[in-house]
């Protein structure tokens, strides 16, 4: 992980909780700036956390590998939210569970892990962060598991894409990218964007793919 300090550490999660001043200056004192580039690792599975993960901008993508040696995604962490899965360990002492990597191009504080922990006791901003961090990855996991329980691999996909895509209707990901998170292969990816494409729901281009009908590929997920 590349770091850099220019900015106050405090100044760059201002957009997303507020805390006293005293509590900025721990903050200052004792985080670390990180910024990785899109795929780059950030934490490998039994890594020592060294602090909480607080995303300020871009996505991590934590991901554990199934028994045909593929990746899944478990959950991601946008900005203004940090890693559950982190917290834990810092708070029981444990080594990180999974595997997580920038999904996009990502910015992230990286908060002491003891200073985190006494501003847990603190700072009802902590304490709002870390609670909405159990519950939205708690959230997120029960919504994989109802999309692993009854949904086709089709259906999947078509679902990732939808929430994914941009404004304009575009998904920035390679096939490979998509592959890892839903747990799949890259060929099985492209058979399943080839018979979308086949249909005219969606126009595949180099490491992008455009939605072109989102009206009849939303209706593949109630069929």
């Amino acid at each position: 992980m590349s770091a850099s300090n220019s900015t106050p550490n405090s100044k760059r999660l201002r957009p997303y909780f507020t805390l006293s001043s005293g509590s900025e200056q721990k903050i200052d004192q004792c985080s670390t700036f990180v910024s990785l580039p899109r795929g780059a690792p950030a934490i490998s599975k039994g890594d020592s956390i060294a602090g909480a993960y607080v995303v300020v901008k871009g996505r991590l993508r934590v991901f554990c590998y199934t028994t045909r040696g593929t990746e899944a995604t478990l959950y991601s962490i946008d900005p203004g939210e940090t890693c559950v899965f982190a917290i834990n360990s810092l708070f029981n002492n444990l080594r990180y569970p999974a595997w997580v990597e920038a999904d996009l191009e990502t910015e992230l504080v990286v908060i002491s892990g003891n200073i985190y922990k006494s501003l847990f006791r603190e700072e009802p901003a902590i304490q709002d962060l870390t609670v909405s961090a159990l519950s939205t990855v708690v959230y997120r996991l029960m919504h994989e598991m109802e999309q692993l329980q009854e949904w086709t691999l089709k259906q999947r996909l078509v679902n990732f894409l939808l929430n994914t895509a941009t404004h304009d209707g575009v998904v920035s990901l390679t096939q490979q990218q998509i592959a890892n998170h839903l747990g799949t292969t890259r060929e099985v990816i492209a058979r399943l964007l080839g018979e979308l494409s086949g249909e005219a729901l969606l126009s595949t281009g180099r490491g992008k793919i455009k939605l072109e009908n989102t009206r009849e590929l939303s209706q593949l997920l109630i069929a």
